[in-house]
Order: structure tokens, then C-alpha cells, then sequence
């Protein structure tokens, strides 16, 4: 009887022991079996290795807004909410016409008219567009393609800006500044050399532009940008009606008319070209050599000038509302 108690002893122990066993490897391949379900699972989503994954071109490209400045313009003031909510920071493709082309830090700020004098709104465009910006001119009318931002103090502003059609003034009714025809001037040895002091051999003659004072101003009105690019601290040889002479400090100021009432070109003229100072007139068709400046608050100003060639109003044949004589005094 005790051998048989024995022997039911050690088979409970044995078969526990191997119901003990089969608990813990179900408990393994729980454990480690999930983890290669979750690998598998993982292995399917994932992308293989070299695989490119979603790229900025996979997003969809948001529906602009078709609207024009002025139409812009008009809804902002007429409900600044209703504004918010249809436009702001969504993207547009803004229609108007070009008042103005300026630098603004690393960007260039390409401005559209409104039916509001005081409103315009501003295209914020980045120096990689500037090829594009140098072919800009006010006056045109652009489609500018943009994401629409209220940032700005009285004007709307536009960011991320491309310019997706232009047409020009020449199509439109607005003149182009280009228009105007160039004179053909012939350009006589450089007074560079004789306002430094030095002989004429030593410096090199740079080449000179040559410009109307009207088309000078109206290609500044147009496009700042391309103007700067064009002019800036270049030699022209200018050509225009001179509307007044004075003194200023230590030279001469020597103004040139242009089709803006408003703005002058301003040739600095040296002490040293004194005697010929004394001989201009108001009213007389001047060449002037000089560099181009962009330091005047509203004129354009030209430094290091000589006159180049002088024409008298009576050889000129300008129409002039009033003619003014020239007189007959010997200026001592």
C-alpha cells in the first residue's frame, strides 16, 4: 500500500511538472509570437529601406481664390470677420495693376493699386523671383499667385509670391517709360581723371549711359528695382532742359526737368567747373556726364558731373509757354 501511494506521489509530481511546462512555453510563444506579429505588421507598413517616403509635391496643392486688388481691398473694409475667415492665410490669385516695385530687406515688395488711394496690396516676392521682378514695370497689370496674410499696418499683405501672368502697359492703357526714345550721344573723354587730379591715360574711361532726364525719372517710377540694377553708381551721359541753377555747399546744383512736376535730376556740379556754371541758362538743352546716385529724398541726384554739350534755347526748338530771353549782359 505504501509502494502504491508512492507511486501516485511521483506521477502527480510528474504530471504537474509537465502541466507546469506546457503553461510556461504558451507563455513564451505569447510573448515573443506577438512581438514577431508586431514585426510582421510593422515590415508590411513601413517602407523598405531606399524607399523614398511622401514628398512636399505629394500634398495637394490648395485651390486659390480668384480675386482682384481692388475686390480685396473692398471686402476687407467691408467686413474685416468675413474677410478673416474667407481669406486669411489662404492662398489667391490676385489680379491688378503694378503702382510700385522696391527692395524690402531679403525680399522685394511688388505693390498693387486698390480703388482706395490708401490701400495697396503688397506681394511679398523672394530674391529667387528677381529675373522675374527685373521685367516688372508699373503700370502693368499682374496675376500674382500668393498666400494671403493681414500683417500689414494699412496695406493687405500677400506672402510667398510668384507672378503668374503679365500684361504690359504697351497692352493695356498705361504708357511704358521705354517708350520714350534714348538720344544718340557721342561721349568725349571722361572728366573722371581731371576731378581726381590724375592724368586722363591712368584712368579707365568706363562707359556711359546714355539717358534723357525723363525717361531716367520714369524708369525709376517704374521699377525701382530694375532702375538700381540698371543705373546705380553707373556713368550716363544725361541729357535734358535745365530748370534752375544754384549753389549748394561746396558745388552746384544744376536741375534737370522731367515729365513729373514733381521730381528733378540734381547734377552735382564741382567748384572747379565754375566758368561753365556761369554760362548755363535756365531753359537750355544740357548733356551732362556724371554718376547716378540714389540719396535724394525725391529728386534723382548725379555727382561728379560736367557739362558735355550745351544747346542755347533759341537753337533748341522748345515750346515753351512763356519764352524766356537770354540776356545780352557780359557776366564778368
Amino acid at each position: 500500500m505504501t509502494t502504491f501511494k508512492r507511486i501516485l506521489k511521483w506521477a502527480g509530481i510528474a504530471v504537474g511538472s509537465l502541466i507546469g511546462l506546457l503553461i510556461l512555453i504558451a507563455v513564451l510563444v505569447g510573448i515573443f509570437g506577438g512581438d514577431d506579429n508586431g514585426d510582421q505588421a510593422n515590415n508590411a507598413t513601413a517602407p523598405a529601406a531606399g524607399t523614398p517616403g511622401p514628398t512636399a509635391t505629394d500634398a495637394p496643392t490648395p485651390t486659390p481664390i480668384a480675386v482682384t486688388a481692388s475686390v480685396l481691398q473692398m471686402e476687407h473694409e467691408a467686413n474685416k470677420v468675413a474677410w478673416t475667415n474667407k481669406y486669411e492665410n489662404k492662398f489667391v490669385l490676385i489680379t491688378g495693376i503694378i503702382s510700385s516695385i522696391t527692395e524690402a530687406g531679403d525680399q522685394y515688395d511688388v505693390k498693387l493699386s486698390t480703388d482706395d488711394a490708401w490701400v495697396e496690396i503688397v506681394c511679398k516676392m523672394s530674391r529667387s523671383e528677381t529675373e522675374t521682378v527685373l521685367e516688372l514695370q508699373a503700370g502693368e497689370t499682374a496675376t500674382v499667385y500668393g498666400r494671403v496674410t493681414d500683417d500689414g499696418f494699412v496695406d493687405i499683405v500677400v506672402r510667398d509670391c510668384v507672378v503668374r501672368q503679365l500684361e504690359s502697359a504697351q497692352q493695356g492703357q498705361t504708357p511704358a517709360a521705354t517708350a520714350v526714345p534714348t538720344p544718340t550721344l557721342t561721349f568725349e573723354p571722361t572728366p573722371a581723371a581731371t576731378l581726381a587730379g590724375l592724368p586722363t591715360s591712368t584712368v579707365p574711361a568706363p562707359t556711359p549711359i546714355a539717358v534723357t532726364a525723363s525717361v531716367l525719372q520714369m524708369e525709376h517710377e517704374a521699377n525701382k528695382v530694375s532702375w538700381t540694377h540698371k543705373y546705380e553708381d553707373k556713368f550716363v551721359l544725361i541729357t535734358g532742359i535745365i530748370s534752375s541753377i544754384t549753389e549748394a555747399g561746396d558745388q552746384y546744383d544744376v536741375k534737370l526737368d522731367t515729365d513729373d512736376a514733381w521730381v528733378e535730376i540734381v547734377c552735382k556740379v564741382s567748384r572747379s567747373e565754375t566758368e561753365t556754371v556761369l554760362e548755363l541758362r535756365a531753359e537750355e538743352t544740357v548733356t551732362v556726364y556724371g554718376r547716378v546716385t540714389d540719396d535724394g529724398i525725391v529728386d534723382i541726384v548725379v555727382r561728379d558731373c560736367v557739362i558735355q554739350q550745351l544747346e542755347s534755347a533759341e537753337q533748341a526748338t522748345i515750346e515753351t509757354s512763356v519764352p524766356i530771353p537770354t540776356p545780352t549782359t557780359t557776366i564778368p
